[in-house]
């Protein structure tokens, strides 16, 4: 129903031969919504990377091609990414594993246990009326005019009329410190201590996984840090940006939008580690 088509690898993108042609650099992405992207657009990044490489390529005169192969799914968590590399990935003699992700494994859930809330709250559940609902999503806080968005591409553009044109901000929430042991807000992240914060010590576990696994075929693997839009003094669009303002204030209820960026830039720092130690 999304509009989502995949090859016959059931992997968004073109169609591939199974046997990677002579000449040819294969580059497979892993991770999960962030990656694979919305259905709706007609490339995700990886099908315009592999794009711009193979005319890159052309330009330097090189004699070689580039393949992508986009191996993401909706939701999915690093022990998923490790089973899809492990069953998906190696038979196709990948050369490069691009790991994208860092949303699923930083959860409302997986934050509690490192920030002191003052007050009263309900995780993920703001006071009535304060937010709203997802575009064509259906809540208590959902008007007639949402329900008919999903259908009516009238009812979107009157539902935008509507709106305020004030950029959304950041609504009043509890007084709130992270806390962290001593020691696990140095650089480089101390890799020993993982299991410490979040969901650092599962995610590396299967990275380790992830690495030995590509190290029989002699493939690389790519890390790359996530990139949170959640900052101190966030404003957003009240029409496109809307489901973001939900999703920050919504979904991560109580949690302030500095809180969410502080404990975002501890696991990427935690990935830049990672990385470091395995070149």
């Amino acid at each position: 129903p999304s509009g989502l088509t995949t090859n016959a690898f059931g992997f968004r993108g073109r169609q591939l031969e199974v046997d990677k042609p002579e000449q040819t650099v294969r580059i497979a992405f892993v991770g999960a919504s962030t990656t694979v992207e919305m259905a709706a657009l007609p490339h995700s990044a990886p099908e315009l990377i592999e794009h711009w490489l193979n005319l890159w390529a052309e330009t330097q005169g090189l004699a070689v091609r580039f393949e992508t192969l986009n191996a993401a799914r909706e939701a999915i968590q690093s022990h998923d990414i490790r089973a899809i590399v492990e069953d998906e990935l190696l038979p196709l003699a990948v050369d490069y594993v691009v790991y994208y992700e860092g949303a699923n494994q930083l959860q409302p859930s997986h934050l509690l246990p490192h920030v002191a809330i003052e007050g009263e709250y309900q995780l993920s559940a703001p006071p009535p009326g304060l937010i709203g609902a997802f575009d064509g999503t259906e809540s208590a806080d959902t008007t007639w005019l949402d329900r008919l968005s999903s259908f009516s591409a009238i009812a979107r553009n009157l539902r935008s009329i509507g709106r305020d044109s004030q950029p959304l901000t950041e609504p009043a929430k509890p007084t709130q410190t992270v806390v962290l042991a001593d020691g696990l807000d140095q650089d480089p992240f101390p890799l020993e201590r993982a299991a410490e914060l979040l969901q650092l010590g599962a995610i590396g576990a299967d990275l380790d996984a992830i690495q030995a696994a590509l190290a029989t075929i002699d493939a690389q693997l790519v890390m790359c840090t996530f990139s949170w839009l959640a900052y101190d003094g966030l404003t957003v669009d009240p029409v496109f940006g809307h489901n973001i303002h939900v999703q920050l204030n919504c979904a991560y209820w109580p949690f302030r939008y500095r809180t969410i960026e502080r404990l975002a830039a501890l696991q990427n720092r935690f990935y830049r580690a990672f990385a470091q130690q395995h070149d």
